[in-house]
């Protein structure tokens, strides 16, 4: 009777022990929800409300770009180059200038990063977060088939700058393999991408070509204008 009584309250203490355990769990995932959703939101505000072209930003940049072509082992031979000046106003590109003219035409560098903090993304901590002043944060698209891109965003985990942008387009069409790499820098009271890494595999009737195109943005300069401020 004794040992049935012992056991009882055994196993009682156990059941007890895993209730608690999986209530601190659950509390766990939920904190660390609310503070990947904090994060986020800030990120994406902070993107949103930086964005050059989103508040009609007058402003201008030289774009060196150098495409080379990837061969066995992932060596990069270097094919051409150009060298141009842009200029953007009211949110869009307004003209552009050859300095120095390309031997044939270059794949067009994509110069404005997709926000991916908002809800149409699924976010995640990466794992071995070392608590430094950057902040990497992984998403991904829902939706297998969407041509949205997944990967990392490193953010300022002080102010949420995004710094760099790891962007993987696992279903973009006419690419058998697409990546695209973004850092970015503060300029006046903009975030501008100051250099962008693009590699791509193109799948051609018998081969596939692979590429990679880097365009540094150089001389960037915001032009103001009279009148009250855009943002």
């Amino acid at each position: 009777m004794v040992s049935t009584t012992i056991r009882y309250r055994i196993r009682r203490a156990i059941i007890v022990i895993v209730i608690i355990v999986s209530i601190f769990a659950m509390s766990l995932v939920a904190g660390d929800d609310s503070v990947l959703d904090f994060y986020c939101s800030s990120a994406g505000a902070e993107f949103s409300g930086r964005n050059p072209l989103a508040h009609g930003a007058v402003f201008s940049f030289r774009a060196i770009s150098r495409l080379s072509a990837i061969g066995n082992g992932g060596v990069a031979m270097l094919k051409d180059s150009l060298v141009r000046d842009y200029f953007y106003s009211f949110g869009q590109e307004d003209s552009s200038h050859i300095v120095v003219a390309s031997a044939e035409q270059l794949p067009r560098f994509e110069f404005e990063a997709p926000n991916i903090f908002g809800n149409s993304f699924d976010h995640s901590f990466v794992p071995n977060d070392t608590g430094g002043p950057e902040l990497p944060i992984g998403f991904d698209s829902p939706t297998a088939e969407s041509d949205a891109p997944n990967g990392i965003a490193v953010i300022d985990r002080s102010t949420y700058a995004t710094k760099r942008l790891y962007l993987f387009f696992p279903n973009k069409v006419g690419y058998k393999r697409l990546s695209r790499v973004y850092s970015f820098g503060l300029h006046d009271e903009f975030l501008i991408p100051e250099q962008i890494i693009e590699q791509g595999a193109v799948s051609g009737i018998f081969t596939t070509s692979y590429y990679r195109l880097e365009t540094r943005l150089t001389d960037i300069r915001i032009i103001r204008q009279s009148g009250p401020s855009n943002r």
